[in-house]
């Protein structure tokens, strides 16, 4: 080990800002869909001796910017695609794309950067190097999820999702995991045998808790059938005029084709995913009384659509009866940027800054919250795409609701890695929350999942086509569910407590 951290802190210059983005690009691959977690403990080592080798907390800063930069880049290239969907209506669009995700990324390396030099700021000796690169990176994350309206996508704790070490989310939640995630893979590059040895049982004692955990959990799922319906529309293709109807009649035939699961009840439940239809559906009667005529009998329907309500567009879950009456709606209450509304509008409207997409634009946040009751189903939380990253938001929205129902549209990111980030994150909520997930899109994976991640059924990216999935039960309430991050940041204080005081007490 010391044969190899020596010469990495050594390094100056472009070499060093080369090993930087490569360790940071490394990251990339413990993310999913790869999932190859053995990278962690590859990429946080160098990082950890890039940082021994800063001369100046600016210079760690340095390091900190390049190393998020490889990863953003690696890892959220996948959003340039949403450019590529209008380049043919707006030309410039193609030229900015690349300028546009590189922009965002370096914002988001940023945090990195403010992570590093914080900690090179204290930087004591031995194994707690590794604690206090932990302690500011979760910092660094927790602002990450919150400033500027919050992007927590790709944490850490994400490359766990294939592994039964995801189950600690449970207890933790997935941004206090990110920084133990941080912690054992940079004990593992901070010298001696000890701290090398601690972060092998860590992992150990974490995956085989987690182990336990899945092998205790119900086997098989009895609820009330869910019908997901994917319908995979073309994102170029969806806002046509003339494809409205035929997209319409597609969902109907889905609707009603003969179930998935031989042998069993109708589904209770058919569910159309995010704007699943191109015009106002609520407003019309007879595409409400044709979608209620093709429903399974006795089913209930939730349609994604465009809803307008005191002269304001809402980008909205509709509830429908068995029998075609309204049961209500929920309209999405964390908007994306730049894809349904423009942030700080005062400024970058007047820069001619708008957002893309014909469809998905100029709407208004919603104001109501809180589980939907329908009948014959447990109380659920309706989440709409983009609000299923943030934790927070997710487990206030799923107080006193039993199950989460996600509609949501990633046809915009094509057959990257996008969707199938997405889909992880979905699965990460349900093990924090301890409550099934049922999501549909109109492509990306549409997928029942358990209370415990697992997907039970699925269509994959790109299929057509409906799936019938019994609904899981809810686990018993989870330590995270119950006190959200405060267990965690309780820990967390307690490390930097053990860290900080000798540094404080060494430098008196």
């Amino acid at each position: 080990m010391r044969g190899v951290c020596a010469p990495v802190a050594a390094l100056r210059g472009w070499r060093r800002a080369g090993v930087a983005a490569l360790a940071g690009a490394i990251l990339t691959l413990a993310q999913p869909p790869l999932g190859l977690w053995p990278a962690l403990f590859v990429g946080w080592p160098l990082l950890l001796w890039l940082i021994d080798g800063a001369e100046t907390p600016r210079r760690a800063a340095l390091v900190g910017w390049l190393a998020g930069l490889g990863f953003f880049v690696t890892g959220l290239y996948w959003i340039g695609a949403a450019f590529l969907v209008e380049a043919s209506k707006v030309w410039w669009y193609a030229p900015v794309m690349p300028l546009a995700v590189f922009a965002l990324c370096a914002l988001l390396a940023a945090f990195w950067a403010g992570a590093f030099w914080a900690a090179r700021r204290v930087w004591p000796q031995g194994w707690r190097r590794a604690v206090v690169l932990a302690l500011a990176m979760t910092a660094a994350e927790v602002a990450r999820g919150s400033v500027l309206t919050g992007f927590p996508w790709a944490a850490q704790a994400h490359a766990w999702v294939e592994t039964p070490v995801m189950q600690l989310a449970a207890l933790t939640g997935a941004c206090a995991l990110s920084g133990l995630t941080v912690l054992a893979a940079a004990l593992a590059g901070a010298g001696g045998w000890r701290a090398p040895l601690a972060a092998t049982l860590a992992v150990a004692l974490g995956w085989g808790w987690g182990a336990a955990r899945l092998a205790s959990a119900p086997a098989d799922a009895d609820g009330p059938l869910i019908r997901l319906v994917q319908p995979n529309v073309g994102q170029r293709d969806k806002w046509a005029d003339d494809n409205a109807r035929p997209i319409f009649e597609g969902l109907l035939a889905l609707s009603a084709a003969p179930g998935t699961a031989s042998g069993q009840a109708p589904p209770a439940l058919v569910v159309w995913p995010e704007v699943a239809v191109t015009f106002l559906f609520d407003e019309s009667a007879q595409a409400q009384a044709m979608a209620a005529a093709a429903l399974p009998p006795g089913a209930a329907l939730a349609v994604g659509a465009v809803r307008r309500s005191g002269g304001r567009l809402h980008n909205s879950l509709l509830f429908y009866g068995a029998d075609g009456a309204p049961l209500g709606a929920y309209d999405k209450r964390h908007l994306a940027p730049f894809g349904e509304y423009v942030p700080y509008v005062w400024l970058l409207g007047a820069l001619g800054i708008g957002t893309l997409g014909d469809g998905l634009s100029g709407f208004a946040p919603g104001e109501t919250a809180g589980p939907f009751a329908l009948p014959g189903l447990p109380p659920l939380a309706p989440l709409i795409c983009y609000e299923i990253v943030f934790p927070g938001e997710v487990a206030a929205a799923a107080r006193g609701a039993d199950w989460m129902l996600q509609v949501t549209n990633d046809a915009w990111f094509g057959d990257s890695g996008g969707p199938r980030q997405h889909l992880a994150q979905a699965r990460v909520r349900a093990i924090e929350q301890g409550l099934p997930v049922a999501r549909a899109a109109n492509t990306g994976v549409s997928a029942m999942i358990d209370a415990y991640g697992r997907v039970r059924a699925s269509l994959a990216l790109g299929a057509r086509g409906a799936i019938d999935s019994p609904l899981p039960a809810p686990a018993p309430r989870t330590p995270f569910a119950r006190i959200g991050d405060v267990g965690a940041l309780a820990l967390l204080a307690s490390l930097a407590l053990m860290v900080l005081a000798p540094v404080a007490i060494g430098r008196r």
